[in-house]
């Protein structure tokens, strides 16, 4: 693997949650360490040569480096333990909040949100085969939904305000701008998910153990698509455009792959990337085999040339935007792109789902409200789009021309004339999503870029073992059925038996608390042994001996909602849980800073 990195810091992806309890690690450890200032932040990552980041982790992994406010709030918590909760919540979420305009509507109100729970949970009490959802998961997901959208704006959008409100950060602020001074010479690895349907491999329903229950293959959701999903970039009524990708080999094609943007932090405008962006460098048998379709419901129809090492996403990595490379990594439900459902069947489902919980309960109003609610979801762009030249204008990021192509779509009502797809052909547009859909936690791309030690911040434990021998190829979404399309895929790098290691790990592992907490419920804090296998989705080579360092927060809260406070009191019961525990966290230190 190219460069020099041994020790990687990774921040896995959990949206507020993974940005609030990382905030209060790095408060809490500078407390019980050096004390506030940049000297001690310096000292505190002194010994990390590489941050590896996805979703939430991309933020705060970005805020911290680019953002002089959001490195003095840190400092703040660290001076003043006992009002922790209330800088972060005061100086970074309210902030946020209220650059959410126009102002929050109604129906974000808890008594609303109640009314919604209360029906979620009498349906399921009614419908035994609906027991296996979880009604405050179901409902705190929609909160989340909620916040992100209103019908006529997009992820990016949401990430932008995020940025611009809370941390300082404009939409215009490249990754090759200076940094905080504890960042420099680093490399930061923010990961995302390439979608890539086309082929048979994993993640497709053609491979799947249970392809007669498999979601792609079922005609009454993917129509006359059943068995072979699109990307689908822009939905008008029944019409469509779409795209798909087509490799060398099929079978080993997946629906996504794991990839990855690399900046070396500090470096300015006219760096170059070490690492590639997909796959290991000279692939021609995975993701850089591929080469893409575009198709309207029109009949127009392109195909782009293979992709050459995806130079739109390596070249000159100091000049992409900060907040587009976090809204990639951090774009939850951007697998929606892969549902063909026709915008008229998105209302009428928001319809029904609205009318049968009136039926348990929830009052008309709010009935009408919440089918608003669902309608706004479904109309709301979850997906950054990219698209570079010749057909990006020179003064265009790669995601502004992207967001462009989309605009452009809509207005042609998705039924573009020939020459539009052309151009989306000559400039290679794609969709990126949340790196969670391949690799939440970060380990797998770091230990495939050479880290060799890992201190892994985590946000839960469950995500670690999917690295592991033994562990499903997918992940599914519905316990009754194989999801796929609509799936994680998990790559197993490393060659120990996942069972084996967790039992080792549980037994060996030191979990911390603190007597008054009330949302974390424990701080795990311990050290795997691993070695690597060939993975060439990953660009990792077998025989590496890696030593993954787990710091995981464990709590009781999502990844977002409307109780933003919860997450802030996150934050501050981090630090009391470090501060009784001493010891553990000076363990933690010495990890960070060797």
């Amino acid at each position: 693997p190219a460069g020099a990195e041994k020790r990687a810091l990774t921040m896995e992806g959990g949206g507020f949650r993974s940005l609030t309890a990382f905030a209060g690690l790095t408060a809490g450890l500078l407390r019980e360490g050096n004390g506030p200032g940049r000297a001690a932040l310096t000292e505190l990552f002194k010994g990390v040569d590489m941050l590896s980041t996805n979703s939430g982790g991309s933020w705060f992994g970005a805020s911290l480096a680019y953002s002089p406010r959001f490195e003095s709030v840190i400092f703040n918590m660290t001076e003043d333990i006992d009002n922790a909760s209330a800088i972060l919540y005061d100086q970074i979420l309210m902030p946020f909040l209220e650059g959410l305009r126009p102002p929050i509507p109604d129906r974000t109100q808890e008594d609303f949100w109640r009314s919604v729970e209360a029906a979620i949970k009498a349906a399921i009490a009614h419908q035994p085969t609906l027991a296996l959802y979880e009604p405050d998961w179901i409902y705190e997901i929609l909160q989340q939904l909620v916040f992100a959208s209103d019908g006529n704006n997009n992820w990016g959008q949401f990430v932008a305000i995020l940025f611009d409100a809370a941390m300082g950060m404009n939409d215009t602020m490249l990754a090759g701008s200076p940094v905080n001074s504890w960042a420099k010479g680093k490399t930061w690895l923010a990961f995302v998910t390439l979608l890539t349907p086309g082929g048979w491999g994993p993640g497709n329903c053609a491979s799947s153990k249970t392809w007669w229950a498999c979601l792609g293959n079922n005609p009454l959701l993917f129509h006359n698509r059943a068995g072979s999903t699109p990307v689908v970039v822009t939905r008008q009524g029944r019409q469509r455009t779409t795209y798909t990708a087509h490799g060398r080999d099929p079978w080993a094609q997946t629906v996504m792959y794991p990839a990855k943007f690399d900046v070396q932090l500090g470096g300015g405008m006219d760096q170059q990337n070490r690492y590639p962006f997909c796959g290991p460098f000279g692939d021609s048998a995975t993701c850089n085999s591929l080469s893409f379709t575009y198709w309207s419901s029109g009949g127009a129809e392109a195909t782009g040339a293979p992709v050459n090492q995806f130079p739109w996403f390596t070249a000159n990595p100091g000049r992409l935007p900060i907040v587009g490379i976090a809204g990639a990594s951090s774009a939850f439900l951007g697998a929606a792109a892969l549902l063909p459902l026709e915008s008229d069947g998105a209302q009428e489902t928001a319809a029904f789902i609205a009318s049968w919980l009136e039926w348990f309960g929830l009052s008309k109003e709010y009935g009408a409200l919440f089918q608003e609610v669902l309608v706004n979801i479904t109309k709301t762009d979850w997906t950054l789009w990219a698209k570079d030249h010749p057909t990006r204008e020179s003064d265009q990021t790669m995601f502004q021309a992207g967001r462009s192509t989309v605009n452009d779509l809509r207005m042609f009502d998705s039924q573009p004339p020939q020459s539009q797809l052309d151009r989306m052909a000559q400039g290679q547009f794609t969709g990126l999503i949340d790196g969670a859909y391949t690799d939440n936690t970060g380990v797998a791309h770091a230990a495939a870029s050479g880290a060799t030690e890992i201190v892994a911040f985590c946000d839960g434990m469950s995500d670690i073992w999917s690295h592991f021998e033994g562990e499903p190829r997918t992940w599914s979404m519905l316990d009754f059925m194989d999801s796929c399309p609509l799936c994680n895929l998990n790559f197993q790098l490393f060659q120990e038996n996942g069972q084996v290691v967790r039992d080792r790990f549980e037994r060996t592992s030191t979990t911390i608390t603190h007597p008054h907490a009330k949302i974390v419920t424990g701080i795990v804090v311990g050290t795997i042994q691993a070695t690597t296998v060939d993975i060439p989705e990953l660009g990792a080579y077998a025989s590496n001996h890696v030593t993954i360092h787990v710091v995981s927060v464990e709590s009781s809260v999502g990844m977002g909602g409307y109780k933003y406070g919860d997450f802030s009191d996150l934050a501050q019961e981090v630090m009391l849980t470090l501060q009784a525990n001493k010891g553990v966290a000076s363990q933690i230190i010495d990890w960070l800073s060797r």
